[in-house]
């Protein structure tokens, strides 16, 4: 099928590809977004793949961009919106920190070029990155 956003590859896995979706969304219409096309919101795996998408992402944008990380479920309690256990983070000292409350998405770029993360409330509409299966 056709992909609605940007298409790149991580190590050139061509069977692993990660969409760049620029049209500002909130967290769950990007999640969405993502689900439509068969992908899912982005899960880091590790400090590579971290460094990768953040980089991919500022050729496109230096905006934010969401993440699938989150803690909708349960106040401080991070998990990837595809079940993946959380195994590797990278927060901006400081982050996460719900300022205001409600701060339940994840996203990166907010302290750019640092590749770290932040919360932000889910309402918020920010471009996207979408992996595949």
């Amino acid at each position: 099928s056709v992909c609605p956003c940007d298409v790149d590859y991580y190590d050139g896995d061509t069977a692993h590809p990660y969409m760049f979706c620029t049209d500002a969304q909130s967290w769950t219409d990007a999640q969405s977004s993502c689900d439509d096309a068969g992908y899912h919101l982005l899960t880091i795996d590790d400090a590579g793949e971290n460094a990768w998408a953040d980089d991919t992402a500022d050729t496109f944008s230096t905006s934010k961009w969401w993440i699938g990380l989150n803690d909708r479920s349960t106040e401080g309690s991070f998990e990837w919106a595809d079940g993946t256990p959380l195994s590797y983070t990278n927060w901006q000292p400081g982050e996460p920190n719900n300022s205001g409350g409600g701060e339940d998405c994840a996203q990166i770029n907010r302290y750019h070029p640092t590749q770290t993360w932040n919360d932000e409330p889910c309402s918020s509409s920010f471009s996207f990155i979408c992996e595949g299966w």
